[in-house]
């Protein structure tokens, strides 16, 4: 016999730290979306459905991973960057849109097999963490440009941009070099796309001109997993949802 604690019935977002299994050869995808890049006819593999076991409950997910704060301190603004792949021998942090579950509990995530007489693979460990809504998952994409023409702390970069309108969308954005110049843009020239940027101090032909660009990541819907059912798409996930709140 269970039962649940109050507030339980609810759905938030579901936070658990998870450590691989050294025992599991196989890729372990974060949440894939064509946000990313993929398409409904692109050839990348989209992530499989994992069971998520927690204590009596058991549900099919699709979790994104995070890097995981050492000593569970947070970071500034609470913002983690974006994983694509749970990697082994590294601690990190899956998150859900799933059912409120309290307490420091032991997680288990399980790969379903395709046969019905082979039992699951486990995949991952770890524990259950408290459920916050605060804890934002960052992708970062850098912009790279190469510097056509300079002169002492001013350059004209190239390449990063190919028409003047994006020039002054990402204006307000600041620059930085591998070399370890920071700048920002001051115009737009032509209508190719290259601008001119001015750095706090001098900027070789040799440099790469860099923009780094974040966007916040969210998780996908869970849904109660079913002994022998085929693992399908999220799309009933939002009515599933609805259902249990109701309850």
């Amino acid at each position: 016999m269970f039962g649940l604690h109050r507030h339980e019935h609810k759905v938030s977002v579901v936070h658990f730290t998870l450590q691989r299994n050294t025992e599991y050869h196989e890729v372990v995808r974060s949440k894939v979306s064509q946000a990313f890049g993929y398409g409904a006819g692109d050839s990348e593999p989209r992530q499989d459905e994992l069971i998520f076991c927690v204590g009596p409950r058991r549900l099919n997910i699709r979790p994104v991973f995070s890097q995981h704060t050492q000593g569970g301190a947070k970071s500034t603004n609470d913002v983690h960057k974006f994983e694509r792949y749970l990697r082994e021998g590294v601690t990190s942090v899956g998150t859900i849109y799933g059912p409120l579950i309290f307490g420091k509990l032991p997680i288990t995530l399980l790969k379903p097999s395709s046969s019905s007489d082979t039992p699951p693979t486990l995949v991952a460990s770890g524990t259950l963490l408290p459920p916050s809504t605060t804890r934002i998952i960052a992708k970062r994409i850098i912009l790279t440009g190469h510097p056509f023409k300079v002169h002492k702390k001013t350059a004209t970069i190239r390449y990063m941009f190919f028409n003047p309108e994006d020039v002054a969308y990402f204006k307000p954005v600041q620059l930085w070099t591998k070399w370890g110049r920071k700048g920002n843009i001051t115009e737009s020239l032509g209508t190719h796309g290259y601008y001119k940027a001015h750095f706090d101090g001098p900027v070789t032909q040799m440099d790469t001109v860099c923009m780094s660009l974040y966007k916040r990541v969210y998780p996908r819907w869970s849904q109660v997993w079913k002994e022998g059912e085929a693992s399908g798409s999220h799309a009933g996930a939002e009515e599933v949802v609805d259902k249990t709140m109701e309850g």
